[in-house]
């Protein structure tokens, strides 16, 4: 049980560090949420959004830049999130924010690997989460959509402009929402 009870505690720290760095991102690009050009953040880091129909997610096409392809038949607000957590993949998951020198060497990416607290894949997301919802605009947003006991969900997802089951998967992973 006490190993059961270090996870979690290593877990909320991470989560944590994923969500200011998000909030960093947000500061380095000057942008303010909610996000309305997920693509503007992207090219602050020396990225693209291209439409493709592969299975292909991301690319580095040069020592400095990269491409995050998205399907072009994806709702809009699903390639937002998913181009979030690409970028997630890149800041977390390469040597991008650690060793930016050995990054720009490298003509493709060179995934870390996973330290198995929690996959790879939920950091990326729990970083899409921050960026689009940051925690505390996401609880002052919660405040004035909560109805007594009814949460008004889809209000908080019109405004971050995200689709219901990512507000409310944010308010859960907050302890907003049951």
């Amino acid at each position: 049980m006490y190993d059961d009870i270090e996870r979690l505690k290593k877990i909320k720290e991470l989560y944590e560090k994923i969500d200011l760095l998000a909030l960093e991102v947000l500061k380095t690009c000057k942008v303010e949420a909610p996000v309305k050009d997920i693509e503007y953040i992207v090219s602050c880091f020396g990225g693209r959004v291209k439409e493709a129909n592969s299975l292909k997610y991301i690319s580095k096409t040069g020592n400095d830049s990269f491409d995050i392809y998205v399907r072009d038949n994806r709702h809009s607000l699903y390639n937002k999130f998913y181009i979030a957590a690409r970028l997630g993949d890149v800041l977390l998951h390469t040597n991008y924010l650690l060793n930016k020198e050995e990054y720009l060497k490298s003509d493709v990416f060179e995934f870390k690997e996973d330290d198995e607290i929690i996959s790879q894949e939920d950091q990326s997301n729990e970083f899409a989460y921050g960026l689009l919802m940051p925690r505390d605009l996401y609880k002052e947003v919660f405040d004035k959509y909560i109805d007594g006991d009814i949460v008004l969900t889809d209000n908080i997802a019109k405004y971050f402009d995200v689709t219901i089951s990512m507000a409310s998967s944010r308010g859960k992973r907050l302890g907003l929402i049951k």
